[in-house]
């Protein structure tokens, strides 16, 4: 018994069973799952983050929300989270009035009509919920503030894209918290598969449930010195998504104040990110039925039986 319970189990049922405990575990594990479902109901939040700069987390994340948006017809936010840098309003060639300065005021609780006064229209038809106009400011964000906008965000949009930024502090960890997916950044450098080692470590301590870390090797150069099979193997773990490096096209989204879909659409660029928001439109996708539901009333129906 104590082998089994130091195992992780829950419940600890004997032969035959009796009914009425059969039935209060059963229910238990109905209500524990419904739970876990409203947690990761709605939409799909996915935050992406590095503890090196240069490696592109702010266009990816910016470009992921795009390819979502154009590619699927999604409902997309992005959240910027490098709160002192603020990169993402300018990749995207906005200029915010309100920020997520708006719902740090009062103390009311946050509703919809909050956020949506403070999130910013692309063209393209994705959100922003832009940084801190002024740098001091960021440190009146709370990661309170944080896990209630994802939340609330979570219920609006099918995708909430976060921009982590290189800075780790208590609101980045509130947004992993509450991701589906976390990706970390890198790139082909030594440096890079150092702090990812590094975020990997982390995330462990920190003791994170239900999320694991993937990796994006972003600026990809083939015939690079360190190649994706040697950071593989360096991080025990496959590369989940490769992006090539192309500065001519980016410098050109940047310079034409366009986006990347209206400059280059069919550069390997554009095909890779969409790849990636495929793998998680994909990855989002429901099957027909609750098969939680359906398991737990096969299982009180056979003991109904045979009580």
């Amino acid at each position: 018994m104590k082998r089994v319970l130091r195992a992780g189990a829950d419940e600890l049922l004997f032969l035959p069973l009796d009914p009425g405990d059969a039935t209060r575990a059963l229910l238990k594990i109905s209500e524990t799952r419904r739970r876990e479902e409203v947690h990761v109901g709605g939409g799909t939040i996915v935050s992406l983050v590095s503890l090196i700069g240069g490696t592109g987390v702010t266009s990816l994340a910016a470009n992921l929300a795009l390819a979502l948006r154009y590619a699927f017809d999604k409902r997309v936010a992005v959240v910027d989270l490098d709160l002192q840098t603020g990169g993402l309003s300018v990749f995207l060639n906005l200029e915010p009035e309100r920020t997520i300065m708006t719902l740090t005021e009062g103390t009311r609780k946050l509703d919809s009509i909050q956020l949506e006064s403070s999130l910013s229209k692309h063209a393209s038809g994705i959100y922003l919920l832009a940084a801190p106009k002024r740098i001091e400011d960021s440190e009146l964000v709370t990661d309170t503030t944080v896990g209630a906008t994802l939340e609330l965000m979570r219920q609006l949009f099918d995708f909430v894209i976060v921009d982590c930024g290189t800075h780790i502090d208590s609101n980045t960890v509130a947004a992993w918290e509450r991701s589906n997916h976390l990706f970390y950044v890198l790139d082909q450098s030594i440096g890079a598969a150092r702090c990812a080692w590094r975020f990997v470590d982390l995330v462990g301590r920190l003791g994170l449930q239900g999320i694991e870390p993937n990796f994006i090797l972003s600026r990809f150069v083939p015939g690079h010195p360190i190649t994706e099979d040697q950071l593989s193997h360096t991080l025990a773990k496959a590369i989940h998504t490769r992006i090539p490096r192309d500065e001519k096209v980016l410098e050109r989204v940047q310079l034409s104040a366009q986006d990347l879909w209206q400059v280059a659409p069919n550069s390997p660029l554009a095909k890779s990110v969409e790849d990636l928001a495929r793998r998680l439109e994909v990855g989002n996708e429901v099957p027909d039925g609750d098969s939680s539901n359906s398991l737990v009333s096969r299982l009180l129906n056979v003991i109904g039986a045979r009580s």
